[in-house]
């Protein structure tokens, strides 16, 4: 709206004619029409956004979902992943605690520990090279992370009991 602002301004401060005023305040009125409809289409262009991230997000979950394959590297995670319980008035609820799901406070090199992964060393590499490395092995170990859930849904169903 600044914009209008500066058209109130300058009417304001401006030595015009009557003719002059209402030519100009005719058109600051048509300035606040259009910026109130660009807001409505910047609103409403917001929305699309919104619903299409949504959409592809659970695409992207159904994809995971389908195309999971359950591992070794899964069920070795799921044995040292550290479960807690939440006991309310009447829910109780199991989970994992989402910053440190192995108990400590760098969920990547604990995967790295547990698999026997190399964890780059920054003093041995370039910054690049390290940055590199170690943004390849993040991606990798959290992958696995978010999988989990779907892990342990997977043993669950096949367990017999």
């Amino acid at each position: 709206m600044d914009i209008v602002n500066y058209c109130n301004e300058y009417i304001n401060k401006a030595a015009v004619s009557s003719v002059q005023r209402k030519l100009l305040e005719q058109e600051q009125a048509e300035l606040e029409k259009k910026t109130d409809a660009l807001e409505k289409d910047r609103d409403k262009a917001i929305r699309r956004l919104c619903e299409i991230k949504e959409a592809l997000d659970e695409d992207k979950i159904a994809r995971t979902v389908r195309n999971f394959k359950l591992s070794s590297d899964h069920i070795k995670l799921l044995k040292r992943m550290e479960f807690q319980y939440y006991d309310g008035t009447d829910l109780v609820v199991i989970g994992v605690d989402g910053k440190r799901p192995f108990g400590n406070s760098d969920a990547t090199q604990d995967v790295c520990e547990i698999l026997g992964w190399e964890y780059p060393d920054e003093d041995e590499l370039s910054p690049s090279e390290y940055d590199k490395k170690s943004d390849a092995v993040y991606r990798k170990a959290w992958k696995l992370i978010e999988e989990l859930p779907l892990a342990l849904h997977e043993i669950l169903k096949r367990a017999k009991l």
